[in-house]
């Protein structure tokens, strides 16, 4: 059977981003550094701008970016410069690893991630009853449309309140163990960074406090931004029609539902063991998931199949976003 999503693994609280509020930055201190239900956006001060418009990445800590960078480049872009390219990643998040079911980890992905053209696509938040688990499945990928001045108003945010600017590269919690890593990335106003948080929403004691609670917040909002497109702070929303998907096979473990093998052009011998990996994978085409599913995905987990020969093997899918290679990166050492 299934199992439940465990209460420990963190579940970002939801709070309301006013877009249009943030326009407008004033010199005001950053919100406490403790994290709350449903905390409010105070924006931070400004900062001096960079030789481009952009933020200087030199500005005193605490501080927000710039509230009148130069112009950007035209189009649709708004104030905060940054890359137009469709592909071009400007701004992204991601939780991995901890101490989870390797089902749960094979579905992994990016978030929340937004493109140069004002496109983002987001995981809406599980359910606090997800099941995880064989046959379990994620929330399906959203994708959305942010119009210039929506997306200057994010990048205000994440960058100033949300801590991006002020915080380094690595972030470590020797209180805790086996919590997930939460991963940043910015390319916007002159800032160009990787932020990684380990347990990011776990109490944090020290002089690291009050910046955890920041991305936190920033965590928050994007980890939860089905609650600003119910809002109407996005142009338009669909659901995501990934191109393909990533299939791993590996050992089936436990009782459960078996399902018989669902395709005749598809053996497990056809799935490959890249080197440095857990499992086998191959790309699997919409078509070739449809027949294991009739209803949107954004991960299964752990689906037990038994292949003609008899042998049983377990299925983890999850939609390939935008720009992704089917062999995922190698992971890296968690911190902690």
């Amino acid at each position: 059977m299934p199992n439940a999503l465990p209460r420990a693994l963190p579940r970002h609280a939801a709070f309301s981003l006013s877009l249009a509020g943030l326009l407008v930055l004033s010199a005001c201190s950053v919100g406490s550094p403790a994290r709350t239900a449903a905390p409010s956006v105070s924006p931070g001060p400004s900062t001096s701008a960079g030789p481009s418009g952009g933020v200087d990445p030199t500005a005193s800590p605490s501080s927000a970016p710039d509230a009148s960078p130069s112009p950007a480049p035209s189009g649709d872009v708004g104030e905060i410069a940054h890359p137009t390219d469709p592909a071009a990643v400007v701004l992204s998040m991601e939780m991995c690893c901890g101490f989870m079911p390797v089902e749960w980890n094979l579905t992994d992905a990016p978030s929340f991630i937004l493109y140069g053209d004002n496109r983002l696509i987001f995981r809406p938040s599980p359910d606090l009853d997800q099941q995880i688990g064989p046959g379990g499945t994620r929330p399906a990928f959203v994708v959305a449309r942010m119009n210039a001045e929506q997306v200057d108003a994010l990048l205000r945010f994440a960058l100033g309140p949300g801590g991006l600017l002020d915080a380094r590269e690595s972030y470590e919690n020797m209180l805790v163990s086996d919590a997930p890593t939460t991963t940043f990335t910015i390319d916007a106003a002159g800032v160009t960074k990787t932020v990684r948080a380990y347990a990011l929403g776990m109490e944090t004691q020290g002089p690291d406090a009050a910046i955890m609670g920041r991305l936190a917040e920033l965590s928050d909002l994007l980890d939860s931004f089905e609650e600003q497109v119910a809002a109407g702070q996005v142009v338009s929303s669909e659901a995501y029609r990934p191109a393909s998907y990533r299939g791993w096979l590996t050992e089936a473990f436990g009782d459960g539902p078996i399902t018989e093998w669902p395709w005749e052009d598809l053996d497990p011998a056809d799935f490959q063991a890249p080197p440095e990996t857990f499992g086998r994978l191959a790309a699997l085409s919409p078509e070739q998931v449809a027949l294991i599913t009739d209803e949107p995905t954004g991960g299964i987990m752990g689906m037990v199949l038994e292949a003609d020969d008899g042998t049983l093997h377990s299925l983890s899918v999850r939609p390939l976003l935008p720009g992704e290679e089917l062999l995922p990166p190698a992971p890296e050492e968690p911190a902690g």
